[in-house]
């Protein structure tokens, strides 16, 4: 019964929350997660035939008027196992990992005055085309919530920049 009640809230929040707020500019939806996710500027769901980089695993996928893609994951660090719960500084050493692993290269980082988010300017061979990508990436800690969001532009350099994703994290 509680995961029919879930499944009723999810359908009622895509229909009511999955829209642009025109006097606020800003995107409201619902992630699998259940978690309302606030971004900054008009954005739609990245349709599921859609090729794309998948740099962050289970999250939804938007993209804008500019073609500018942006994956954007909020957990909850209290009901989902995450290795490190809410402390950013291991969250971030198993993101370095990740990086490695995926063969991404930094180009830049920058790490909050409050300390809870780690800002990454990276370039990867795009696994879609011939292209190289520059991919702006925020990883944080608000709260109860590890927040990771990475954006990107395969036909050139995104204009999403670290503001852009400290705004993003700020919203929510």
């Amino acid at each position: 019964m509680k995961y029919y009640i879930k499944l009723i809230f999810l359908l009622l929040s895509i229909t009511s929350f999955g829209q642009y707020d025109s006097i606020n500019k800003i995107t409201r939806k619902i992630d699998p997660g259940l978690n309302e996710l606030m971004i900054p500027g008009k954005w739609e769901d990245l349709d599921k035939t859609n090729k794309n980089e998948n740099l962050i695993s289970h999250c939804p996928i938007y993209k804008n008027e500019n073609n500018t893609i942006l994956e954007f994951a909020k957990w909850d660090s209290t009901k989902l196992p995450l290795t490190n719960g809410n402390d950013i500084v291991k969250t971030n050493n198993n993101f370095l990992q990740h990086l490695e692993s995926r063969k991404l290269e930094i180009i830049s980082t920058e790490i909050s005055p409050t300390k809870n988010y780690y800002l990454y300017k990276l370039k990867k061979k795009s696994s879609i085309s011939s292209d190289e990508l520059i991919i702006y990436y925020i990883i944080g800690v608000k709260k109860k919530n590890v927040l990771i969001a990475a954006s990107y532009k395969y036909e050139k350099e995104t204009e999403c920049s670290f503001n852009y994703l400290i705004e993003l994290f700020n919203n929510n």
